[in-house]
């Protein structure tokens, strides 16, 4: 019998509390007649749980499920719910992601709450309408896909499941942080998410990261990565004053038998400081007759806005990175027409006919022109802004080189260049970090500098007693006075 194997990690599974929802059976590649549109994720619970903050993420476009779930329940996750139910005829609770994903060459599922991973699933290839059930603790092909009733579990499968999946026992104990600094200004930002093992280890685990602001919306999109300990960029949105957001990172695949899994995940709180607000006031001032004081009328400045009629158009990316960095391109589009569009659409940075950039592909990063290309469905009259993630070829020098965005829309291509430098990576230098030693010396300086200070009281007193004596230099001065009148 041919075997897939399924690796599955199980994290902070614990009964009677929201940790008990957990996926039960996941279908890749169904054989629905419409690209897999009908594939889809069983989600149940041990318990009774509320959905509220649970969110099912498979890389791209992850849902966030609302209401609640009863004990041994069963939901389902899909892409097209009416494919889906025409198909399987459940009266199974079908909650419909149309932007989700799931890969048939292999992919991750994650379930988190809030940014705390209750259970990952991790798999390497997938047979065509062939699902794969948790049965004993790990998932096995299921011979009958069972969406919406419990799955139907051959002991036989199992126990070759088990003996054939591969495990190790290298022990770690991963810890996630993240270092920059804590105040971003507008432009390009650097942060790095750091992954460190505890025990000594040389493991390289694939991390998650995004960035929210306070109201938990995400505005640095979710990015998988296994290019740890080195900067990410990021350009805040233009903003009036100062605004906080959260940076998040977290592991997401399994390297090592990790001891400790309350360090694998991080959140750093930043603050963004804006150059200037969006209008600024312009004054003009006029002197009233009657008051004789200026009395000032302000008018306001419009906005600097975009074009209507600009139908694309980047709204941020880097001028100039480092070669290590990542460039995060967001760009905003806009479907004018009374039709829906289909547009593709995808980024690279070239020197005449060569690509020096890289994109993902969504199984890795390759060196070619569309990459990172994203297929894109915008309804009539309707806007969409897109991010896109390039990296710079190890092999290119540094220098001033071009950026281009290119949009396919009706068989005609639509071009946004940009000038772009690429920069030696800097070293990595500590941030906020002061010694033992250090804090000694400024504590010296500083009582040095009060001594200093203490050496100037004295002249400020004699000038004080000088004018304190006033007194007896007036009673002197009527003395002398009588002696002159009287001739004394």
């Amino acid at each position: 019998m041919k075997i897939h194997f399924i690796f599955l990690t199980l994290l902070f599974l614990v009964a009677y509390n929201v940790q008990a929802i957990t996926i039960n059976e996941f279908m890749p590649d169904p054989d629905d007649g419409c690209g897999d549109c009908s594939e889809w994720i069983e989600i149940t619970s041990y318990v009774n749980s509320f959905l509220e903050n649970i969110t099912v993420d498979t890389g791209e476009y992850p849902i966030t499920l609302n209401g609640s779930i009863q004990a041994n329940e069963f939901i389902i996750i899909t892409k097209n719910s009416s494919a889906f139910s025409e198909i399987w005829n459940s009266e199974v609770t079908i909650f419909e992601n149309k932007k989700m994903s799931i890969r048939n060459k292999g992919d991750n599922i994650t379930i988190y709450n809030g940014s705390e991973i209750l259970q990952k699933v991790e798999y390497k290839s997938s047979e065509n309408n062939r699902s794969y059930g948790l049965c004993d603790s790990i998932f096995v092909p299921q011979n009958t896909s069972t969406p919406g009733f419990p799955n139907i579990c051959d002991s036989k499968d199992t126990n070759e499941t088990k003996e054939n999946q591969t495990t190790t026992n290298n022990t770690c104990d991963l810890y996630v942080w993240i270092k920059c600094n804590e105040t971003f200004g507008m432009g390009s930002n650097k942060y790095y998410p750091m992954v460190e093992d505890l025990e000594g280890g040389d493991f390289e685990p694939e991390v998650e990261y995004w960035i929210k602001d306070l109201f938990g919306n995400i505005v640095r999109s979710r990015f998988r990565t296994n290019n740890t300990n080195t900067a990410k960029s990021w350009t805040p949105p233009e903003i009036t004053g100062t605004e906080a957001y959260v940076i998040h990172v977290v592991i997401t695949n399994e390297v090592c038998n990790d001891t400790n899994l309350s360090n694998n995940a991080a959140e750093k709180l930043i603050i963004v400081k804006g150059d200037k607000p969006y209008s600024e006031r312009e004054c003009s001032c006029e002197p009233e007759i009657i008051e004789v004081e200026k009395s000032c009328s302000c008018k306001s400045i419009p906005e600097k806005e975009v074009s209507e009629k600009k139908e694309f158009e980047i709204l941020s990316c880097p001028s100039e990175i480092e070669k290590d960095d990542e460039i995060e391109i967001k760009i905003s589009m806009k479907n004018p027409s009374h039709d829906r569009k289909n547009y593709t659409v995808y980024s690279y940075v070239y020197e005449g006919n060569k690509p020096l950039s890289l994109g993902f592909d969504g199984n890795e990063w390759v060196n070619t022109w569309n990459a990172n290309k994203q297929n894109v469905s915008i309804s009539r009259n309707s806007s969409f802004t897109l991010t896109l993630i390039n990296r710079i070829a190890n092999d290119t020098e540094p220098g001033q080189y071009k950026l281009r965005v290119r949009i396919w829309l009706d068989d005609k291509k639509h071009d946004i260049t940009r000038d772009i430098l690429i920069k030696e990576p800097e070293e990595l230098e500590p941030v906020n970090q002061t010694t033992e030693k250090e804090n000694k010396t400024k504590y010296n300086e500083s009582e040095g500098n009060e001594s200093e200070s203490k050496i100037n009281i004295p002249t400020a007193q004699i000038v004080s007693k000088s004018e304190g004596n006033w007194f007896s230099t007036f009673i002197e001065s009527i003395i002398n006075f009588f002696k002159n009148l009287f001739n004394l």
